[in-house]
């Protein structure tokens, strides 16, 4: 975890392959906060980590978002939503095999084996091993997630030594390719297309290939350190986010208070607030200001209004309606057009009514979730 006092944004772009591993070791064993994403991988397997990984190859029916589902089993911990499968037991002896055995495995998950009812009748599981000497690979593709770089995973499960490449559009400047790295801009470009920028299960002749592209996470940014956003924060990054956070206190922006935020920024009267968290087009923003008293008097009309130059993908305000009706009608006033505003969710998260930073987490995710699903129209039933 990195944190950055002085408020400059780091520029992921600029490490060397090792250092992007390094900064992302995991010290102990795995905590629930975990999201298995390709930066945590790569620090893991630099620390030295070995585990199976398991991946939904497909399901029946094939209900989104189970396809490319990732948990992780390290011989001594299981982590990850299959923990909450019905075929949970199944699927952690097979990886305890597949440990013992460094052989990977195929588990066909069915109905009659399952501990309870599933929103799936049935689920094809690959599980393999991964090994420090990966590390560069995994750092890699989180590099070029964090660049917007297009490119994808392919793993042959066939057999008993499954062949994992990554495969890229362009080679990584300045850098030694790691082994199992693929360079081919048309091959890609036909895999994404092929697999409709989704992860899915192929054939090439006789042979299964699985194909996962190199989609990053999305970034949940929160401007505000208090209880409830440590709540939302955790949440959000059991729900695969990565979430920065930023305060201009900081013993409200600190790795200590969040230790599962990739950045934590004080940034003294959120001065220059786009340029320093580095806001762009894709980014969820959470404004969450601890109290709207004199202490936080005037940080939520300038951070909104920094905020919206940026037109990042989802805008949220926690507060009263009366409150989003004095800020934008000043902020109108101020030369923001009033369709902009329309696009800001306050108060933020799903009508539940809730009472403590727990529920309120659970409303406040749920509409992240549904903003990224596309869904939020119906969901919002109150509007």
């Amino acid at each position: 975890m990195m944190t950055r006092p002085d408020g400059q944004a780091p520029d992921h772009s600029l490490l060397p392959l090792e250092s992007l591993a390094a900064d992302t070791v995991m010290p102990g064993g795995l905590s629930p906060d975990d999201a298995l994403t390709e930066e945590f991988f790569a620090g893991f397997l630099a620390g030295g980590g070995t585990a199976a990984l398991l991946t939904v190859l497909r399901s029946e029916p094939a209900v989104a978002g189970y396809a490319g589902t990732r948990s992780l089993h390290t011989g001594r911990e299981f982590t990850g939503p299959l923990v909450h499968s019905p075929w949970a037991d199944t699927l952690r002896e097979a990886a305890l095999r597949c440990l013992e055995s460094r052989c990977p495995q195929r588990i066909l998950c069915l109905p009659q084996d399952s501990s309870r009812p599933s929103a799936v009748d049935s689920m094809d599981v690959f599980c393999e091993i991964l090994e420090p000497s990966q590390a560069g690979l995994f750092a890699l593709a989180a590099r070029c997630q964090l660049r917007n770089e297009r490119g994808l995973w392919t793993v042959e499960p066939a057999g008993q030594a499954p062949l994992r490449r990554l495969c890229l559009e362009y080679p990584p400047a300045g850098h030694t390719p790691p082994q199992g790295l693929a360079v081919d801009a048309e091959a890609v470009r036909g895999l994404l297309e092929e697999c409709k920028n989704r992860p899915a299960l192929v054939r090439r002749g006789q042979r299964p290939v699985y194909l996962e592209p190199l989609s990053a996470p999305p970034v949940l940014l929160l401007a505000g350190g208090g209880d409830e956003a440590v709540e939302v924060g955790r949440l959000a990054r059991q729900c695969g986010f990565v979430v920065d956070v930023v305060d201009h206190e900081p013993d409200f922006a600190s790795a200590t208070r969040f230790p599962f935020a990739r950045n934590c920024l004080t940034l003294p009267g959120y001065t220059d607030l786009v340029r320093a968290c580095a806001i762009g087009r894709s980014h969820f923003v959470l404004v969450m200001l601890r109290n709207h008293g004199s202490r936080d008097h005037g940080h939520d009309l300038r951070i909104l209004e920094q905020i919206l130059s940026s037109h990042a993908h989802y805008i949220g305000l926690t507060g009263s309606r009366n409150r989003r009706e004095h800020m934008f009608a000043t902020l109108h006033a101020r030369g923001i057009p009033r369709t902009e505003l329309a696009a800001v969710r306050c108060p933020a998260g799903l009508a539940v009514e809730s009472m403590t930073p727990a529920q309120a987490a659970v409303a406040i995710v749920a509409e992240l979730l549904a903003v990224r699903a596309g869904t939020l129209n119906r969901l919002r039933l109150d509007e």
